[in-house]
C-alpha cells in the first residue's frame, strides 16, 4: 500500500473511470491503470469489476473507500501546502464564497490583494458553504467565506466580521414611515416573504420572527437573498435581508428600515490549516475584514 495507490483508488472509486481519474490526477491512463492492479494484487482482493464497459466497485471498495477518503484528503491538503511553499508567497490562491459577498466585499479584497501581488494568479467561484467545505477538503480551494456557523468538518474558521439585518419594507406602508421597525410592534397576522430557515441568515430572522409570534408565507419561501427584494416587491409585502443586499440590490418603491432589537449574523473564513500571517491568504483576509467594516461605516 502506498500513498498513491491510495489516491488512485480514491479518484477511481470517485469517478467511475480510469480514463477521467488519471486525467483528474495528472497522470497517464496506462500509469492509473498499473497503479490499480498493483493495489488489487497487493490488498489480494478484487475492487472493481468491468460490467458493459463500466467499472462497478465491490463491496470490498465500498468498504476500503470509507476507511480512506479522509486520508485522501489529508494527501491533498498536504500537496497543497507543499505546492504553495515550493512556488512562495504571491502565486497562486483559490476563493470559493457564498454570493452574498461575491458583490462587493470579494472584488475590493481582490483588487487590494492584487495591488500588492501583481504577480498572483486568483481563482474566485461562487458556492454554498457546505459545497465550499467539500472543494477545501479536496485541495481545490484555499479559502472559504460564508454566513454563520457551518460543519466544518475539521477545517479552521475564522471570524471575519458581522452583518447585519434590515427590513425591506413598501414605502406606502405604515412600518416605512419611522425610522426603525420594531419586531414587538409588528402585527403577528403581518404576511411576509423570508428566507429559507435551512441557511443561517433565513434561520436567525425565522427564529426572531417566531418569538413574536409571526410565521413567514410559506407558500413563497426563497433560498437567495438577491431574490427577496425583487418577490417582496412584487408581492408588496416586508421582507428581512442583510444590509449587503439591501443596498447593492435596489428596488424602486422598497424602503430600508433598521430594526430593534438589531439581528445580526457572524462572516466567517473557512481554510484547511490556520493562515500564517503574512501570506497571501493573510492579506485577503485583512481585505476582507476591511471591506465588511467599510460596508458598516
Amino acid at each position: 500500500m502506498t500513498l498513491q495507490r491510495v489516491q488512485v483508488f480514491c479518484a477511481i472509486y470517485k469517478h467511475g473511470s480510469i480514463n477521467v481519474a488519471a486525467r483528474h490526477l495528472g497522470i497517464s491512463q496506462p500509469t492509473a491503470s498499473r497503479h490499480l492492479q498493483d493495489f488489487e494484487a497487493a490488498l489480494k482482493v478484487v475492487l472493481f469489476e468491468r460490467r458493459q464497459g463500466k467499472l462497478h466497485p465491490t463491496q470490498e471498495a465500498h468498504s476500503l473507500y470509507e476507511e480512506s477518503r479522509i486520508l485522501n484528503h489529508g494527501i491533498s491538503r498536504l500537496e497543497r501546502h507543499v505546492e504553495s511553499m515550493a512556488l512562495g508567497m504571491g502565486k497562486q490562491l483559490s476563493i470559493a464564497t457564498v454570493s452574498l459577498y461575491g458583490r462587493e466585499h470579494v472584488a475590493y479584497a481582490a483588487e487590494r490583494v492584487l495591488a500588492r501581488f501583481p504577480d498572483l494568479n486568483l481563482k474566485i467561484t461562487i458556492g454554498l458553504a457546505e459545497q465550499q467545505v467539500a472543494l477545501i477538503h479536496e485541495g481545490r480551494v484555499d479559502l472559504g467565506f460564508v454566513s454563520g456557523a457551518v460543519d466544518t468538518r475539521d477545517l479552521h474558521s475564522t471570524n471575519v466580521g458581522r452583518g447585519r439585518l434590515v427590513a425591506l419594507v413598501p414605502e406606502e406602508s405604515s412600518y416605512a414611515q419611522g425610522n426603525v421597525l420594531e419586531l414587538a410592534k409588528l402585527d403577528p397576522g403581518i404576511s411576509m416573504i423570508n428566507m429559507s430557515p435551512r441557511g443561517a441568515v433565513g434561520h436567525i430572522v425565522n427564529e426572531a420572527l417566531a418569538s413574536h409570534g409571526i410565521v413567514s408565507d410559506e407558500r413563497i419561501v426563497s433560498h437567495s437573498l438577491d431574490v427577496l427584494p425583487f418577490l417582496a416587491k412584487q408581492f408588496n409585502r416586508m421582507t428581512i435581508v442583510d444590509i449587503f443586499t439591501a443596498r447593492s440590490v435596489m428596488v424602486s418603491g422598497m424602503r430600508i428600515v433598521p430594526i430593534r432589537p438589531a439581528l445580526t449574523f457572524d462572516v466567517n473564513m473557512l481554510s484547511s490549516t490556520r493562515v500564517r500571517n503574512g501570506t497571501v491568504g493573510w492579506h485577503f483576509f485583512r481585505s476582507m475584514k476591511q471591506a465588511l467594516q467599510n460596508e458598516e461605516a
